[in-house]
C-alpha cells in the first residue's frame, strides 16, 4: 500500500530488485556502513531511522526491515505501533524502551499454560508491522509443576522433559477436560492421545533424518499497514 500525492492509498505490485534497495541510491547514502552491514546480515536495522515512510509518505522515525521476496526495504513508523508490555504474560518492564528503539530484547523464563518454560527474543519486524517473538529454548525441555491445569509430580515433570509419554487425567485443553496420554515433540509441541503414542522422536540420533521443511509465506507487498498487537 502506497499513499499518492492526493493522499489516497493505492496497492502497487513491486518487482524483485536485482540487488538490495539499501545498496541503491539514494538509500545507499541514507544508511551508514554499519547500518548497511546490519541490514545485510540480520535483515533488520536493529535501531530506528528518520526517513520517508513508504506507506504514509511522511518523514518520521521508522523501524526498517528488508523484504526478502522483493529485496526492498520496508518501513514502519515508530508512532504507528502500540508495543506490548507483556510477552506471553511475562512483564518486559524497562526492556520496552529497548524494544521501542528497534533493539532485540531477551525474555527469560516464560511460563506457558501447558506447563512449559521457554525463553526467547522479541523485536519489531517492519515486514509484519508487529512485534515478533522467537523461541530460543535449548534442546532440553523444561516443564513447570502445572501442566494444562493439572498439578504434576517431579517424576512426571522429568518424564515429560525427556519427551516420554505420560497419562494425565483432567487436563484443560481447548475449553474441554480430557484424560489422555501427553508427550512433547522434539520441538516442544504438546501431542495428545494417538499422536503422542505414535510420535517418533529423533533426539539422540547420530544422523537424524531432516524433517520436511515448511515453506514460510512472506508478505506479498512491502510496507504492510501497521496495527497494534498482542502477544500470547
Amino acid at each position: 500500500p502506497i499513499r499518492d500525492d492526493a493522499g489516497n492509498v493505492q496497492l502497487r505490485i513491486f518487482t524483485r530488485l536485482d540487488e538490495p534497495q539499501y545498496k541503491i541510491s539514494p538509500y545507499k547514502e541514507l544508511f551508514t556502513d554499519k547500518e548497511i552491514e546490519r541490514l545485510e546480515t540480520d535483515g533488520h536495522l536493529g535501531s530506528t531511522k528518520k526517513m520517508k515512510d513508504f506507506t504514509s509518505g511522511r518523514e518520521c522515525e521508522c523501524y526498517v526491515s528488508v523484504h526478502e521476496a522483493t529485496n526492498r526495504l520496508t518501513t514502519l513508523p515508530v508512532d504507528a505501533l502500540t508495543l506490548p508490555t507483556r510477552i506471553y504474560g511475562k512483564e518486559i518492564g524497562d526492556d520496552i524502551k529497548a524494544l521501542r528503539s528497534g533493539k532485540e530484547i531477551f525474555v527469560e523464563d516464560i511460563h506457558l499454560k501447558d506447563g512449559r518454560v521457554i525463553s526467547g527474543h522479541a523485536r519489531v519486524d517492519a515486514n509484519r508491522g508487529d512485534v515478533v517473538f522467537r523461541n530460543d529454548n535449548n534442546p532440553h525441555l523444561r516443564i513447570h509443576d502445572t501442566v494444562f491445569g493439572v498439578k504434576v509430580s517431579a517424576d512426571i515433570q522429568a518424564k515429560l522433559a525427556n519427551h516420554e509419554v505420560v497419562f494425565i487425567p483432567g487436563m484443560k485443553v481447548g475449553g474441554k477436560t480430557i484424560s489422555t496420554d501427553l508427550r512433547y515433540s522434539d520441538t516442544g509441541r504438546p501431542l495428545f492421545g494417538n499422536n503422542a503414542r505414535n510420535y517418533r522422536s529423533r533426539l539422540g540420533e547420530e544422523n537424524p533424518r531432516p524433517r520436511q521443511r515448511v515453506r514460510r509465506r512472506l508478505p506479498s507487498l512491502p510496507g504492510a499497514q501497521p496495527k497494534g498487537m498482542k502477544i500470547g
